[in-house]
């Protein structure tokens, strides 16, 4: 430990530029020849140190994700700094066993009316309509608030897909195709929520008890 110290303290002070005479002159620590092979010495050991801790002192990465759930607020560019953003990008980039579920749905629950009124950055239907897709969540993890307005959004998104893919209909036959899509995935609901659940319990099975 002494000697990860005296490593960090020599990197940080000497590979630091020293500025004199108004700025025009700067000398470094590197043009020293014999300083500059041992401050490498020392990062290098200190890099072997830091790779031999054994992984039973190390935190997991559930550890680490409950640590940043807490308090950090830094997220994905264009999504706000603020906990909520740093925890919907946490939530889109792990899987639930690497993350506190219960913590995990109890913001869900909490929180779900209020983002729809206040319309946070990072709340789009892409993400909204990624958590309806995860096969991790339990079938009750989602506010029934969301898992309805994930299928509409859903159905929306497909039956506008449908339309594009016959660009020369006229606006009724257009209209009537739309309204179409919309009653065939409404009847398919039914098939598609029975193996979304089948699937989710074979995910679980695979993935085995939470770390």
């Amino acid at each position: 430990m002494v000697l990860m110290s005296v490593g960090g303290i020599v990197s940080f002070y000497y590979c630091s530029e020293t500025m004199s005479d108004g700025g025009k002159t700067t000398e470094t620590f590197w043009k020293h020849e014999t300083l500059r092979y041992v401050a490498s010495a020392v990062f290098k050991t200190t890099s072997v140190q830091l790779m031999l801790i054994p992984s039973s002192l190390r935190p997991s990465r559930r550890q680490q994700n409950a640590a940043l759930w807490a308090s950090r607020k830094v997220s994905h560019a264009g999504w706000g700094d603020n906990l909520d953003s740093s925890r919907a990008a946490l939530l889109s980039s792990y899987a639930l066993r690497y993350l506190e579920s219960s913590d995990v749905k109890k913001w869900l629950h909490e929180n779900w009316s209020t983002w729809v009124r206040s319309s946070p950055l990072w709340f789009t239907a892409e993400w909204r309509m990624a958590l309806g897709a995860r096969l991790d969540f339990p079938a009750d993890f989602l506010p029934p608030k969301a898992v309805a307005r994930i299928k509409r959004e859903k159905e929306r998104r497909e039956a506008g897909e449908l339309l594009t893919r016959a660009p020369s209909l006229n606006n009724g036959a257009s209209e009537g195709l739309a309204a179409g899509a919309l009653l065939f995935h409404r009847a398919a609901s039914s098939f598609d929520e029975v193996s979304k659940g089948l699937a989710r319990q074979q995910s679980q099975l695979q993935l085995g008890p939470p770390c």
